[in-house]
């Protein structure tokens, strides 16, 4: 396989570090083992695109690189840094789209779910003591059979009971008796157990009732609430303990996030404008959907303040030219489809912008590990810019270049009619990890194969056709790319935890030039860009000196 489809590219978040680590002065991983010109490459940032180069082939061919392909990827990533350092003497270090880009980066890996900063608040506070498990292993083993009025607002529900309460049981039920009257009244049974996360507003609350009790109206976001505690069960055997320690954490983590974004909610107070909003979306109206603003579109409003807000007794203004330069450099950003979208927009900024000076004062930000993993990913910009601009804009195709590649290599555009498959489908994916050490090693013995006793159901030899598929196409692709008898990764099919099995490929079908043009066009791309390449290498590699100091056993 040719490694140059995976030499480094902007992989967005994965080229920044998701994990969260205590600053460390003598991180030995920054000593610079590459030089050319002004450009430095550190074993961290050689030994990150390297993983991410094995990640992404792994991924595409179903195994890993070879001795060859990984040593040829390291000679390509030094090729490529005398074009980073040609990028740095032209500058490219100073423009916007690269400093903004970096800085949206910055801002999307510290503030997103799971990003830096969440993890440092979650660090060692996830931790469950005798007396948490205790409890609820005891809780565990409790389930609550309820009945339920729910009812639009408060007052229509104490205009129906007459008033706020009504006791017993048969008070509640002429109460079900006459809802069935009225069509803004749901009634439903429903059993609640441990964790409780159905109403768990008041969960404390129902747990600790008694059988046959009423509750009084209780108010929920989505309406009022009548509970009549029907039945309760206590069970012999609860909830396993490693599920229960899953689930505790997993509430005291829920917990802690819902806490902080309390926090940025009370700390600041954002005001929107609505007029220059009401423009921004009569102008939007017309040019929607879209994944990019066009700042002329938006002329005469772009010095006017969006909104404003108040952050520890200062006021922050962002005009319209703001609010645009904040999506157009989002590295991953939805479409835009209404004006509805610009309000959570404008939350997404304020509670980045917030999460952002909240890391800095944590000490995130001067993690030595953040510092090298930003200039990684600003190289990485710079290149993608440049190579945009001074290489791949010299590569030009005509349709002759692709018919004529067609006719050339037509016997090797030829494609299987289908795959025959088989899956092994498990309850949880405890069981199907258990599965898949079974399957690895029994899977060429059907006999065998077939007395997993973890797997919940097995379907042999299924078949599914490349041109419409059963499976996904994503799954279709690997399937492709993959080996008679290969196992699969473990993957979610339909909703279930799954293994899969390529038994065989069936069939055969030539390919017609429209359906494979797209696929010439990226190679002869590719060789004509090889060849640009080396032309400037030519003369890059005598004007800028290089220092190598890499160790290639080590990565061999």
């Amino acid at each position: 396989m040719n490694n140059k489809c995976f030499l480094v590219v902007v992989i967005v978040s994965l080229l920044f570090s998701c994990t969260h680590s205590t600053k460390d002065e003598s991180f030995a991983a920054n000593k610079v083992v590459l030089s050319v010109g002004k450009v430095g490459i550190t074993e961290y940032e050689l030994e990150k695109n390297l993983k991410l180069f094995k990640d992404a082939y792994r991924d595409t061919a179903n195994q890993q690189p070879s001795v060859v392909e990984i040593k040829k990827w390291i000679e390509g990533f030094v090729d490529r840094t005398y074009f980073l350092a040609d990028a740095y003497e032209k500058g490219y270090y100073k423009r916007q789209e690269v400093t903004q880009g970096v800085a949206s980066m910055e801002r999307l890996i510290i503030s997103q779910r799971k990003g830096l900063l969440e993890q440092f608040m979650l660090n060692g506070k996830l931790t469950i003591n005798k007396k948490e498990l205790e409890l609820a292993r005891e809780r565990s083993r409790k389930k609550i059979s309820i009945e339920y009025l729910r009812f639009e607002d408060f007052d229509a529900a104490k205009h129906f009971i007459g008033g706020v309460e009504i006791k017993g049981s048969e008070k509640f039920r002429e109460a079900v008796d006459n809802s069935r009257k009225h069509n803004a009244i749901f009634y439903e049974e429903k059993i609640i157990e441990w964790p409780f996360t159905d109403f768990s507003q008041y969960h404390e609350y129902l747990f600790n009732l008694k059988e046959g009790e009423v509750t009084p109206i209780l108010t929920m976001l989505d309406g009022c609430y009548l509970f009549y505690i029907k039945d309760i069960a206590i069970s012999k055997n609860g909830t396993p303990d490693n599920e229960i320690i899953q689930k505790l954490k997993f509430q005291k983590e829920a917990e802690i996030i819902a806490g902080y974004k309390k926090e940025v909610d009370s700390n600041t107070n954002v005001i929107y404008n609505s007029d220059v909003l009401s423009k921004f979306g009569g102008i939007l109206s017309s040019r929607a959907p879209l994944h990019k603003f066009e700042k002329k579109d938006f002329s005469d409003i772009l010095s006017l303040d969006a909104f404003t807000y108040i952050l520890k007794q200062k006021r922050i203004r962002y005009t319209v030219s703001d609010l645009i330069n904040y999506y157009n450099y989002l590295p991953l950003k939805p479409e835009i489809r209404n004006i509805e979208q610009i309000g959570e927009i404008i939350r997404s900024m304020v509670y980045s912008e917030y999460s952002y000076l909240k890391a800095k004062e944590c000490g995130i930000t001067a993690d030595p590990k953040f510092i090298l993993d930003r200039e990684n990913y600003q190289k990485n910009l710079i290149y993608d810019y440049y190579e945009t601009e001074q290489l791949k804009s010299s590569v030009k195709l005509s349709k002759e270049d692709i018919s004529g590649w067609y006719n050339k290599h037509r016997s090797e555009y030829v494609q299987p009619v289908g795959v025959n498959v088989s899956i092994f489908s498990f309850k949880d994916s405890l069981d199907r990890n258990k599965g898949f050490s079974d399957i690895l090693r029994y899977h060429n013995d059907k006999l065998r194969a077939s007395q997993i006793k973890v797997a919940e159901s097995i379907q042999w030899n299924i078949n599914s056709s490349y041109r419409k598929p059963v499976l996904s196409e994503r799954v279709m692709q690997r399937l492709l790319l993959s080996k008679n008898g290969q196992v699969l990764p473990p993957i979610e099919l339909a909703g279930k935890y799954s293994v899969i099995i390529k038994n065989y490929d069936y069939g055969q079908l030539n390919m017609q030039l429209d359906e494979v043009k797209e696929l010439i066009a990226g190679h002869i791309k590719s060789a004509k860009l090889k060849e640009v390449k080396e032309g400037c290498l030519t003369l890059l590699k005598p004007k800028y000196p290089c220092e190598n100091k890499i160790e290639y056993k080590k990565y061999l």
